[in-house]
């Protein structure tokens, strides 16, 4: 297996004075703030409650300590549905250059209202952008990024397959009517929305927004994820994996990786890879006070438990891809992510 790592020096790139995600005010998060977050990732979908239950503290704690990380953006519940749900088109579209620019053409792709992500790799020779678009809009992406950088090598990955919470479907055999569609659009912004506040916003009796949504979550169209300002982990652990591999566990290897507690984000993709795994793990870094542990030696992903002081891994990111020995995979290209320009938007 050939691993290869990008990490270039940016110290004479020419500065740009623009305000993004990664530099704003980050509020410094104690252990508890920590705990929580691990807890929400693994179980976006359980209430208040249930976090106290698993942090042993009270739920009027958790409130607090959530209310306070979604007010800084450093933690939030959403709803989702698969990328692919509906039979819409997602992409990842990769774009390399040198020169400075490039983070203005991000902040331009930011804007996109049919763009979800967009980040800067930690060198800012690489612009990654997650969309959701038909292809007149992925080609209106495409055509504007090579008219203002048109040196660049730029490649659109189709995801072929995304994983998300095991059974989630691309499509139900139910129709969604124009309701149904509110109601995912409201808690794609916050999906810890109470059914009171929905009904207000949407016009619609209590009784049938919780009915609609309880639907929607047992049908497996809608599912709950944590979206963590990746500032959570500190410096030098946030990367995007993307790997080669042979025919034969490529669907194996992507189950597996989503219940990885370090990993975010996993899909196949055309081109000249098979799979994009985005890996966040925990480092010393100025935001974080303490360095835990995510699972207990010898827990599988699937049964190991959040103890007092196991949060987050304590592995770095070439111990975790040595990890997937085994799984017929020929090249990892390891491309460290830097600024986010948007994130998990509409």
């Amino acid at each position: 297996m050939i691993v290869h790592v990008f990490v270039n020096s940016t110290e004479n790139a020419p500065r740009i004075n623009m305000q993004t995600s990664n530099e704003r005010s980050f509020p410094q998060l104690d252990s508890l703030d920590l705990k929580l977050i691990a807890i929400a990732k693994r179980f976006p979908g359980e209430n208040f409650s249930a976090w106290a239950a698993h942090l042993d503290v009270s739920s009027h704690t958790v409130a607090r300590h959530y209310e306070r990380l979604h007010r800084h953006g450093v933690l939030r519940i959403i709803g989702r549905t698969l990328p692919s749900f509906g039979g819409r088109m997602s992409w990842l579209i990769r774009m390399q250059n040198p020169s400075p620019y490039l983070r203005t053409v991000a902040a331009d792709f930011s804007s996109l209202d049919f763009t979800r992500w967009v980040r800067l790799s930690t060198d800012r020779r690489e612009l990654i952008c997650g969309l959701v678009a038909s292809e007149r809009g992925l080609d209106q992406l495409l055509t504007a990024a090579h008219k203002k950088l048109p040196d660049s090598t730029i490649s659109a990955h189709h995801l072929m397959k995304v994983w998300g919470q095991p059974g989630a479907v691309p499509y139900t055999s139910a129709q969604l009517d124009k309701m149904d569609k509110d109601i995912l659009a409201q808690l794609e912004v916050d999906g810890r929305v109470s059914n009171a506040s929905l009904s207000r916003r949407l016009g619609a009796d209590p009784t049938t927004i919780s009915r609609r949504r309880k639907r929607l979550e047992d049908t497996n169209v809608l599912y709950y994820e944590a979206d963590i300002d990746t500032r959570v982990y500190g410096d030098g652990n946030d990367a995007n994996l993307w790997i080669t591999m042979r025919p034969g566990k490529i669907d194996e290897l992507g189950a597996y990786l989503k219940l990885r507690p370090e990993v975010s984000f996993v899909a196949a993709t055309s081109g000249a890879s098979q799979m994009v795994v985005h890996v966040a793990l925990h480092a010393e870094g100025p935001h974080s006070p303490a360095k835990t542990v995510a699972t207990e030696e010898g827990k599988t992903p699937e049964t190991g438990g959040v103890g007092e002081d196991k949060v987050f891994s304590s592995m770095n990111l070439m111990e975790f891809v040595d990890g997937l020995t085994g799984w017929g995979i020929d090249h990892v290209e390891v491309v460290p992510m830097g600024t986010t320009m948007k994130r998990h938007q509409r």
